[in-house]
């Protein structure tokens, strides 16, 4: 099975180097500098449970916005980010650490986030919230 040939890039193109691919320098950089800063996927829509439920990272951003809006606002609920390198069974060790300090996760959500590296937002109950941040060793 032949592979077709590739297009003939303009002039003017250029790409990265292979590095800006590779080293985890810059990696974390561009999680800093563009991801940490966009709106991304933090819930899925059976995790919203009303219109009007809003889920952020920026509780004091969403209570100046309510104000200015004359929004009510829900007690905040609060959830775990766990990132690590992507591979079968990635998520186990949280899940484990969880289940020996008697942690129910309620709801959770995954993703291979490329370049070998993963993504898994994960909710608990409020009451068990100290004890699985303990737990899982959240910073």
């Amino acid at each position: 099975m032949g592979s077709k040939p590739r297009p003939t890039l303009p002039t003017d193109a250029f790409t990265l180097p292979a590095r800006y691919y590779t080293e985890p320098a810059i990696f974390e950089r561009e999680q800093e500098k563009f991801v940490r800063r966009l709106w991304m996927s933090v819930a899925r829509l059976e995790d919203i449970s009303s219109p009007g439920t809003y889920v952020t990272r920026d509780i004091a951003g969403l209570k100046r916005v309510a104000r200015k809006n004359g929004w009510r606002l829900s007690k905040a609920k609060k959830g775990f980010l766990v990132q690590g390198t992507d591979r079968i069974g990635a998520v186990q060790a949280q899940l484990a650490r969880l289940a020996s300090g008697k942690v129910n996760v309620v709801a959770a959500d995954a993703v291979a986030a490329g370049q070998g590296r993963y993504g898994m937002i994960l909710w608990v109950r409020p009451g068990d919230y100290a004890r699985a941040a303990r737990a899982l060793r959240a910073r």
